[in-house]
């Protein structure tokens, strides 16, 4: 009786809850050592070492800007704008990705 693809996805996940389990309980690890004797870094190792690319949660100020251009795109769309404000219905796509390159910005620039 070939087993059904259910209990194959049963066993596999077993079997990886089990090694991580040896892992972050008992500390053993039964892992194949790599071909080419590089040491794989681990996420714990990456986190050490400072990993994650610069990542930093932007300032108030500049996600309430990137806030405040994408809401006035999306709020053009359902509102009748003055007149004074016709560049705003004019370039709306152009106003969310500014609002999201503004906040791309902060999360990739320290102190932004």
């Amino acid at each position: 009786m070939t087993p059904s693809l259910a209990d194959k996805t049963t066993l596999a996940t077993s079997a990886c809850l089990q090694h991580e389990y040896k892992m972050a309980v008992v500390g053993q690890d039964d892992s194949p050592e790599p071909q080419d004797n590089v040491k794989r870094e681990t996420t714990m190792d990456f986190a050490r070492r400072g990993g994650g690319g610069g990542l930093s949660a932007p300032k108030i100020v500049t996600f309430v800007i990137s806030l405040l251009l994408v809401l006035l795109a999306v709020v053009s769309l359902y509102t009748h704008l003055p007149a004074s404000l016709g560049f705003v219905n004019q370039h709306r796509f152009w106003l969310v990705v500014a609002g999201y390159a503004v906040l791309t910005l902060g999360v990739l620039l320290p102190g932004v």
